[in-house]
């Protein structure tokens, strides 16, 4: 994990270096909205006498955004990013009334994300600017467990602070990238009784390194925005670390124990022998 995190840093200070020039001073202006809204669709079939074990499928997701940008004094920029993402993929399954044919299922769910992120930078016009973050993440409707459905669950915040540096900011291009030590709660919910739907709440801690890079450039004569972000996240604390190790001593133990047989006895003849009753 530890070469994982020196491979971020390099990264980082190598991709310092692709900037053509540095940013000149920004005044002070009015906010700056911007939004993207798109829906991507895929569709396979086959036909019927297709003999291998593929079957069709169809899939949708919408992703959509909004950004709201204000440079308030020459030294200090905010920037809230409000992104969302869902999507359903369908697949055709056989009809049980008639197995010959196929009939599509019910969809389900394979895209979920809520983002709401708010960054401020204090713009210095050095090689880095000082920054500090807030990002929440949650999802529409936690499917996970078969009792039934949680909306938003579970939820996850986290505040940064650090050094950034924007590579590329033109009218319609921007990279930015930073790296900080971040803290990180996590609240969730699940279900206890499967009859009451009873649930339980537990929150978790933890904190370490964050570095993040995000990228909008038009590709296709600006038909298309290219919209990235990658996040390398390496916690060096962990509030319920005890119970995770207790956990694995369990996992160690079990994997360890000695392999015997149900109704067996350290007399009992070795495996492979046979033993009958007079």
């Amino acid at each position: 994990m530890l070469r994982h995190m020196g491979v971020a840093v390099v990264l980082f200070v190598a991709s310092t270096g692709v900037a053509l020039a540095d940013p000149e001073p920004t005044e002070p202006g009015p906010w700056q909205i911007g939004g993207t809204i798109g829906v991507n669709l895929a569709q396979s079939a086959y036909s019927d006498n297709w003999h291998g074990g593929e079957s069709g499928a169809f899939a949708w997701v919408a992703p959509g955004g909004i950004t709201a940008e204000k440079q308030f004094t020459p030294t200090f920029n905010l920037t809230n990013k409000l992104a969302a993402t869902y999507g359903q993929t369908a697949q055709q399954v056989q009809d049980p009334a008639n197995p010959r044919d196929k009939k599509w299922d019910s969809p389900e769910k394979s895209s979920d994300d809520i983002v709401l992120e708010s960054l401020g930078r204090f713009t210095l016009n050095a090689f880095v600017d000082p920054f500090v973050a807030v990002r929440g993440e949650t999802q529409f409707m936690d499917a996970s467990s078969p009792i039934g459905n949680i909306p938003f669950n579970p939820i996850e915040l986290k505040e940064a602070a650090g050094i950034a540096r924007m590579i590329v900011k033109t009218d319609t291009s921007e990279v930015l990238t930073r790296i900080g030590f971040a803290t990180r709660q996590t609240f969730a919910k699940s279900f206890t009784d499967p009859v009451t739907k009873d649930k339980e709440r537990f929150t978790s801690n933890d904190g370490g390194i964050d570095w993040q890079t995000n990228i909008k450039h038009p590709v296709l004569n600006r038909r298309v925005l290219y919209l990235a972000t990658l996040i390398v996240y390496k916690p060096f604390f962990y509030s319920r670390s005890d119970e995770l190790k207790e956990f694995d001593a369990l996992a160690d133990s079990a994997v360890n124990a000695p392999f015997s047989c149900p109704n067996s006895s350290p007399s009992n003849s070795p495996v492979g022998n046979e033993t009958s009753a007079g």
